[in-house]
């Protein structure tokens, strides 16, 4: 597994308002299943005029950067695919 540094492109976006925008670092085998896993993690239902839900989610590979940062990070690479949370990876 490696360890994927998520980022907002361009956090100014009215899609991110009301969105944590800090970096989502995720442990995944490439950056498209780390952008897919940060996307389940943080979708949102919201009701939409057809009384159905809609999700929605701004981890989508257009909208993010990826970064693989598994040489700096002290986040172990074992274990499952998961998102680690947005919180800040401790330097080696």
């Amino acid at each position: 597994m490696r360890i994927w540094k998520l980022t907002p492109i361009d956090p100014s976006l009215p899609v991110w308002d009301g969105h944590d925008i800090k970096p989502m670092f995720v442990r995944a085998e490439s950056c498209k299943e780390a952008q897919d896993l940060a996307q389940l993690a943080t979708v949102q239902y919201r009701d939409t005029p057809s009384l159905d839900q809609k999700l929605e989610g701004n981890w989508r590979t257009y909208r993010t950067r990826c970064e693989g940062v598994t040489d700096t990070c002290k986040f172990t690479v074992d274990g499952p695919p998961q998102v680690l949370r947005n919180s800040s990876c401790r330097s080696i």
